[in-house]
């Protein structure tokens, strides 16, 4: 099989209108010799042509890849001719392919003004390629033909774009409304503090903020909020996220603020959470990890605390937060019983370990 691939390269043309739009094309050959052709269909499952233009351009490469059935009568079976691009960025093409010998030329497919990311495909029959040369001996050799027409349309309005708003104008304005006295028209009560808010930005981050004020229909009843379960930082922590999607030094708060996303359900501010104390496991925190995790019923990070306790089990097991845990949650010391591998004991044995512990409580 031998191969020759040539293109012209057309002169760029432009054309300009009031908004300093640019239309551009391209103009690109291939020209491909096929020997053996007849034999190539019969045994090749894929033929692929080189790539043009030989150098890549902004405007990618091209190829054409044959899947050839045998040529025959009556071979209804697909004959496939796709034209490929190398990259996946959508372009406007037009495009010719022709097949042809020294006797007949068969015009496989025109498309115009194809939008497309990766290729196109056109499909013939085994049969129908055989017909197009039944009037001469079926060709040992092959011309493929592709004129191909890129266009690339970018329009620039340079009117607006002095103009053109910075992506985050709307994140930086919901963020000075929270120091922005100026139509807040809520009040939170949190120990001897107080602080204001907008109703709307809360309702819309949080759906229980949304049921209270809307389930409370009387102004008095909704603009003077009483907190009586949530420190001032931490409250002031949860306000700051609301308006900004934010959380500093979360390491420093990440229990007291999982209790406050659970009960506004922040999902996003509990997430964070829930990763600042996986990542942040200790022999200090994981029992109370350990905790939280199971009331809130946060299984991986449950089980992450389980592993670390099994593989940690001696230095955890003299802490002043294990000897509590024993005492106020025996159902979580079982399930740290019975994962606890190193001591390699059997389901009896457990069962023991188990009433000693029971015993020494009752003591």
């Amino acid at each position: 099989m031998s191969f020759i691939s040539l293109f012209d390269e057309a002169d760029e043309v432009h054309h300009k209108d009031a908004y300093t739009s640019k239309l551009k094309y391209r103009n690109y050959e291939l020209n491909w010799k096929i020997e053996n052709f007849e034999f190539l269909c019969k045994n090749m499952k894929e033929i692929k042509s080189p790539l043009f233009p030989s150098k890549k351009s902004k405007q990618g490469q091209w190829f054409i890849e044959l899947q050839p059935t045998e040529l025959r009568e009556n071979n209804k079976t697909p004959f496939k001719i796709k034209l490929i691009s190398t990259d996946s960025i959508a372009k406007h093409i037009n495009v010719s392919i022709s097949i042809q010998n020294n006797f007949s030329i068969v015009q496989t497919c025109i498309t115009t003004d194809v939008k497309y990311s990766l290729q196109c495909k056109w499909v013939l029959t085994g049969s129908e390629l055989y017909s197009a040369f039944q009037r001469s001996t079926i060709a040992k050799m092959i011309e493929i033909t592709c004129k191909l027409t890129v266009l690339d349309f970018n329009t620039k309005k340079q009117e607006i774009h002095d103009y053109e708003q910075k992506p985050n104008d709307l994140v930086e304005n919901i963020e000075n409304l929270l120091d922005n006295e100026d139509f807040k028209d809520v009040t939170f009560n949190v120990e001897d503090e107080k602080f204001t808010a907008h109703k709307n930005i809360l309702a819309i981050r949080s759906s229980v903020f949304a049921a209270m004020f809307m389930n409370k229909m009387s102004e008095g009843l909704t603009s003077v909020v009483e907190i009586d379960d949530i420190k001032p930082a931490i409250f002031q922590k949860m306000m700051i996220f609301i308006y900004t999607d934010r959380v500093e030094n979360l390491d420093e708060s990440a229990f007291e603020l999982l209790y406050v996303a659970e009960k506004y359900q922040l999902e996003k501010l509990k997430n964070l959470c829930i990763r600042s104390l996986n990542v942040n496991l200790s022999l200090e925190t994981v029992i109370k990890s350990f905790e939280i995790a199971d009331l809130y019923s946060i299984e991986k990070l449950k089980d992450k605390c389980l592993k670390f306790i099994n593989q940690e089990i001696d230095e955890i097991n003299e802490t002043k937060e294990f000897q509590e845990l024993i005492k106020s949650r025996p159902c979580l010391w079982l399930q740290i019983l019975k994962i606890n591998k190193m001591l390699d004991l059997n389901e009896t044995e457990d069962d023991e370990c188990f009433k000693n512990w029971s015993y020494k409580l009752r003591d």
